[in-house]
């Protein structure tokens, strides 16, 4: 037996992925629009100490608990041309062993304001006082996709604008040798040489001098939700 229900929301979903379609330019499609999941039920405590319960509506940003991002580069004597849009060419020579060594110190909670782009300003312009940049990266891996084609898988909670082609950039230029690791790892971690134990202090976006890595070599691969872990 069919059910109405289910059939409906099949129909729909299908005639509202077709009209969001015919709307987009041809290098840009929706595919497998489906239902959202029915609301949440969520307990916590109230200010007054009364348990509470409430209904969760499932949200696209908010429900979302991974995410995962590649970053692709080249590091032959040339990249095909038809990948130009979507990964980068490393000219210089880079150390993929070292590159992949580099890349590891980012796995974990940190604080990535050196890493990220146009905190400070964003702040002032909107007027908040403090802005959370602590976020965490679950792994870090770097595929050898053959034919001097690598890709930096980078799987996290949560980015920070320009976060990740941050963290790439600057990774590169540490493997290349233009930035010492050190410097890396003190922005990393804050930790401020001769100065106290930087308990107060926080690198910014301007201490770090590393350009972020071209746009052109970013993809957000997946957006994971509790039931598709």
């Amino acid at each position: 037996m069919i059910d109405l229900d289910e059939r409906y929301c099949f129909d729909f979903c299908h005639q509202l992925q077709a009209s969001l379609n015919s709307m987009l330019q041809q290098d840009m499609r929706v595919y497998n629009v489906g239902r959202a999941p029915p609301p949440a039920t969520a307990s916590y405590l109230n200010p007054d100490g009364v348990l509470t319960t409430s209904k969760m509506t499932w949200h696209a940003i908010y429900s979302a608990q991974k995410k995962l991002y590649s970053y692709r580069i080249g590091i032959g004597l040339t990249i095909d041309p038809i990948e130009r849009y979507r990964r980068v060419h490393v000219e210089e020579h880079v150390e993929i062993k070292e590159l992949q060594r580099i890349l590891q110190h980012f796995e974990g909670t940190h604080d990535f304001r050196a890493f990220a782009g146009a905190i400070e300003a964003t702040q002032r312009k909107k007027g908040i006082e403090h802005k959370d940049t602590v976020r965490t990266i679950y792994s870090i891996n770097l595929v050898n996709e053959g034919g001097g084609n690598y890709r930096i898988d980078i799987l996290l909670k949560g980015a920070l604008y320009k976060m990740v082609r941050n963290i790439v950039g600057t990774s590169i230029e540490v493997a290349m040798g233009r930035m010492e690791e050190a410097q890396l790892l003190r922005m990393l971690h804050h930790n401020f040489e001769g100065e106290g134990d930087g308990t107060n202090k926080k690198y910014m976006r301007k201490d770090n001098k590393c350009k972020p890595a071209a746009a052109e070599g970013l993809t957000m691969e997946m957006v994971y939700f509790e039931d598709s872990w």
